[in-house]
């Protein structure tokens, strides 16, 4: 399984925290986003009282206005108070190979992501190989790993026949099993993916989907810490 981030929005952290900040300004996001804005802060934020700025105390020669500007407090507190409307405005599209049919039966379930996944009736599956495919562990474990790749090579050679005496390829697939190996591209809101992230990312999740959510949410985190520290724990 290989996970990439296509494309995200813009400074997705500012995006989010100038929108929250604009509803509570007169100035709107837009004259709000010109502003020099605080994206990491030195010191964890978690007082009540806001009155000074940790990054004062720690860096007097810069300038932090962390009332307004500070998108470390927006953002925290956003999630706090469970205001997960902020944090729909900023999006990332993610690309995922090398997972199942079955994983992603489970994906598309999550309706308000937009999905474009490999088509089986334009793929030639006459060319793959039962290694290709994607084999539970637990098979390893009953012994039955062997017998798994008969059976995938045994739907591959049935394929293969009706795919030469001219059977579409989009009928000749029905003899494909949920393991067969696919790649879809995913786009989705902060929101959207902080919600997958706390259904997906459980021990409750089936294995394949929790693998895929925990290495979609590394690849966020190395973009947009801030926005996605600490999910899999909100009930988005």
């Amino acid at each position: 399984m290989e996970v990439e981030v296509l494309s995200y929005t813009k400074d997705p952290e500012k995006t989010c925290a100038v929108s929250m900040r604009s509803t509570r300004k007169k100035e709107p996001a837009h004259e709000l986003w010109k502003q020099n804005w605080v994206i990491e802060c030195p010191v964890e934020v978690n007082r009540k009282d806001f009155d000074i700025c940790p990054r004062k105390e720690l860096f007097p020669e810069k300038k932090c206005d962390f009332y307004n500007i500070c998108a470390v407090r927006f953002l925290r507190q956003a999630k706090k108070m469970k205001h997960w409307g902020v944090f729909e405005h900023a999006s990332f599209t993610v690309s995922v190979s090398g997972i199942s049919r079955s994983c992603t039966h489970q994906l598309v379930r999550h309706r308000l992501f937009s999905y474009l996944q490999s088509s089986s009736r334009r793929i030639d599956f006459s060319k793959f190989t039962p290694d290709d495919f994607i084999s539970p562990k637990s098979f390893d474990e009953f012994d039955s790993s062997q017998r798994f790749k008969k059976a995938i090579n045994s739907a591959l050679k049935m394929y293969e026949e009706l795919v030469k005496k001219g059977v579409p390829k989009e009928d000749a697939r029905f003899i494909l099993p949920e393991a067969t190996p696919q790649h879809i591209v995913i786009t989705g809101n902060a929101r959207n993916w902080l919600h997958f992230f706390y259904m997906r990312m459980s021990e409750e999740a089936q294995w394949e989907i929790r693998e895929m959510a925990k290495l979609i949410h590394k690849k966020l985190m190395e973009i947009s810490p801030l926005i996605f520290e600490g999910a899999g724990e909100y009930e988005v």
